[in-house]
């Protein structure tokens, strides 16, 4: 039986190994669907996988790459930090109104599952990517409501391993440049999983009706490292720089808000609802 699936942002990290998971099966066809035309390129070529260059911004063009997909999984964001906080109309652009015009398009389409990636820094709020990131689980609770023919499942995580612009880049990018290595906070912790994890995680929840039920937040179980102890453990010889925290940033993250309800715990996520 025939699957298609659209994966916006899917020149990303998280994007791009779902294409290639997904793709493996020649009864799924994928449509890829992102802003970035060299990131689409460099994806796997193949007949069931079909590359759409759009921008989530533009209602129509979701609406028309969502025409008769089954299943919608909504990775495209603005996610850098500095970049968010000093470009703001394109961060709401992206990833508040981009989030609602998935959100219709899977309402208009009829869709029978979509997922929304969010991130632990919506629990707070503190940033201005939190915030947008706290208004697009929003959105996906909105549509669950008034979509009961589709089933709305957000995947609350920590920070990718492998994602563009992360720590891991930032130092190794720093060492090659003979630079010292710049750590905002010695006593900053976050959460870190690996991209691969994540990508199986959400192919676990498309298929687990019963236990991801429409309106539920899927948050994975992950482990909170110090930022120290991560560089330490990687580049032990090294002299690093303190350079304080980034307008927005908190000293820790939190997975879970104050008023989500644990519904169900299994030994990889948790279930709960906001």
């Amino acid at each position: 039986m025939t699957t298609t699936y659209l994966i916006t942002g899917a020149a990303g990290s998280l994007g791009s190994i779902l294409v290639k998971k997904l793709s493996v099966d020649e009864d799924n066809i994928i449509r890829a669907f992102d802003i970035d035309e060299y990131g689409l390129s460099a994806l796997p070529k193949g007949d069931n996988i079909r590359k759409i260059l759009g921008s989530v911004a533009n209602a129509q063009q979701v609406t028309r790459a969502a025409h008769g997909v089954d299943v919608v999984i909504h990775c495209a964001a603005m996610k850098n930090l500095d970049i968010s906080e000093y470009n703001v109309q394109p961060l709401i652009e992206t990833n508040v109104t981009g989030t609602y015009n998935v959100a219709m398009a899977c309402q208009v389409c009829l869709v029978k599952t979509a997922v929304f990636i969010s991130s632990d820094k919506a629990t707070s709020g503190l940033s201005t990517y939190g915030v947008t990131k706290l208004l697009g689980e929003r959105i996906w609770q909105w549509a669950h409501r008034t979509s009961p023919g589709t089933r709305f499942v957000t995947m609350r995580s920590g920070n990718f391993c492998t994602s563009r612009g992360n720590v891991f880049e930032v130092w190794c990018r720093q060492i090659r440049a003979n630079e010292t290595p710049t750590i905002t906070d010695p006593e900053m912790r976050r959460y870190f999983i690996k991209t691969e994890k994540v990508a199986c995680l959400v192919i676990k929840i498309l298929r687990d009706n019963v236990n991801c039920p429409s309106g539920t937040v899927i948050v994975p179980k992950m482990k909170e490292y110090k930022i120290i102890e991560i560089f330490r453990k990687y580049w032990p010889d090294y002299e690093y720089k303190i350079v304080g925290s980034r307008e927005g940033e908190t000293l820790r993250e939190e997975l879970l808000c104050k008023l989500d309800n644990v519904i169900a715990e299994f030994p990889d996520i948790v279930v709960v609802r906001p």
